[in-house]
């Protein structure tokens, strides 16, 4: 990304998108937003005294909990959950007006469930993202993409049989 990590423009850039993935439904946005779970890495160089630095994608779980993205984001889904809980509206924004994109579809809440639920099973948090899926069940059971999820997150969990 081009906004600095932690900055204002970065954080609004970070909602906006994920209001967008949530109102059109994308099952896709956990995975395609874990892609700023960039850490630096330090690797000797060809030189004993020489380091590289490099850019690696944080995937031990451990990592992703303590990322500021991964923090940001799962503050941003919660965020929605509570609002779309309440109101049926996304959080209001600073200096927004009271309907200026606010009220998305009825299923934005369960995008939004679902979004928590890869969350959780990014930072290997498995029973709270199996808690999520199944209330996506319990709203779609048509949708195969929250029987994948719960399939992944069953099986991470050791529960291989079930998953």
């Amino acid at each position: 990304t081009l906004l600095r990590p932690g900055s204002a423009e970065a954080a609004s850039a970070l909602d906006r998108h994920c209001r967008r993935g949530i109102a059109k439904g994308v099952p896709s946005l956990g995975w395609d937003l874990s892609a700023l779970y960039l850490t630096e890495e330090e690797r000797p160089g060809g030189d004993a005294d020489d380091k590289v630095r490099r850019y690696v994608l944080a995937t031990d779980p451990a990592d992703v909990r303590r990322h500021p993205a991964h923090l940001a984001l799962a503050e941003l889904a919660d965020s929605y959950i509570t609002s779309l809980e309440s109101d049926g509206a996304f959080p209001r924004r600073e200096g927004e007006e009271e309907e200026e994109g606010r009220r998305p579809g009825p299923s934005a809440l369960l995008w939004a469930w679902y979004l928590r639920a890869v969350l959780h099973e990014q930072a290997a948090e498995h029973a709270a993202g199996l808690a999520l899926v199944e209330k996506c069940i319990g709203h779609t059971p048509t949708a195969v993409d929250f029987y994948e999820l719960r399939g992944r997150l069953l099986e991470a969990g050791g529960d291989v049989r079930g998953a």
